[in-house]
């Protein structure tokens, strides 16, 4: 049984092996399984790579890395991406903010379910949005720029 997969009976399709945590792997995946979203991941390969030059540190380099291995590893599984999306929509379009922090939580707990399949057993405490997701207590300043996130997806 796959850790990103709800029970044992489970038998999860995956569309491609897990690449390698590089930028031409990840790239490669994910014009396979999401080609639309290959520009954004160009802007924000570039957007590391300079952060990284200023800072003088690979930690922006790494931190992009793992935010599209994980996007690409709920990629490889349909049924669990087509989760994953449906409550992101649901969480964006809903008018009610305990509807969308629920849908909120569901997508959060796949991600964070990716994240740990990937090794990153401490991502939601760099994140106040998985933080938030995975239930744990928020600063007023990380719950007030969450609100903030809601009220904007929802007008």
């Amino acid at each position: 049984m796959d850790a990103l997969h709800d029970s044992p009976y489970d038998t999860p399709r995956e569309l491609l092996p897990r690449p390698e945590r590089t930028v031409t792997a990840l790239r490669d995946a994910l014009a396979a399984l999401a080609p639309s979203r290959v520009a954004e991941m160009d802007r924000e390969r570039d957007g590391a790579l300079s952060t990284a030059m200023r800072q003088g540190s690979l930690d922006p380099v790494q931190a992009f890395l793992l935010r599209w291995a994980v996007m690409i590893e709920i990629e490889r599984f349909p049924e669990l991406a087509g989760r994953f999306h449906h409550a992101e929509r649901l969480a964006q379009s809903s008018e009610d903010p305990a509807t969308s922090r629920r849908h909120l939580r569901e997508s959060g707990d796949i991600l964070r379910t990716a994240y740990r399949e990937l090794g990153a057993q401490d991502a939601e405490q760099t994140s106040p949005v998985l933080r938030e997701w995975n239930g744990y207590d928020l600063t007023a300043t990380e719950q007030a720029d969450l609100d903030a996130e809601l009220n904007h997806h929802l007008g």
